[in-house]
């Protein structure tokens, strides 16, 4: 399996706010010719914890 884990907290709930601040940070990184992959830890969403990230980026993987 990946080498972390994803663990949803009971009150945390799906911010699309957050998963476009994800999105756009993520696309700020990126070169335009080079693909990379990036850990979630490289990015910081201000008001955002690690685990909301971690949790949000999960999501958007699963969603392909």
């Amino acid at each position: 399996g990946p080498p972390y884990t994803i663990r949803k907290e009971d009150n945390m709930k799906r911010d699309i706010d957050l998963i476009r601040k994800l999105l756009l940070a993520l696309e700020e990184k990126l070169p335009s010719t080079t693909p990379q992959i990036y850990e979630v830890s490289d990015i910081e969403v201000k008001g955002y914890s690690q685990e909301e990230l971690n949790y949000h980026a999960h999501l958007l993987v699963d969603a392909g």
